[in-house]
């Protein structure tokens, strides 16, 4: 799914919002999920899940192809933890797939 995508759905679902609108609003929202993040905030949308910015501390690690050892730095990443309520509800999707084969 891409914002396109996800403008499109927008507009559908209110229809007295333009195309170009709904494609702003799916910005302003992904801009502000960023923002959070940077700062180092947690971002939660309810039922989906929650977004967090988590340091990975400097290593060793050695490349494969010499096995010359290597200092790997550190960097920050960004973490996905599905709602306990999203999971479920793939689940129950997977569990109807499987009924239906």
């Amino acid at each position: 799914m891409t914002k396109a995508d996800l403008a499109e759905c927008v507009h559908q679902q209110h229809g007295s919002i333009t195309k170009a609108q709904a494609a702003d609003l799916v910005d302003l929202v992904l801009e502000r999920m960023k923002d959070r993040l940077a700062k180092g905030e947690k971002v939660l949308v309810s039922n989906f899940g929650s977004f967090r910015v988590i340091s990975a501390r400097a290593r060793r690690g050695r490349n494969p192809a010499t096995g010359e050892t290597i200092q790997i730095p550190s960097r920050d990443t960004l973490v996905f933890r599905p709602a306990p309520a999203f999971v479920s509800e793939l689940n129950l999707e997977t569990d109807d797939k499987a009924k239906k084969r």
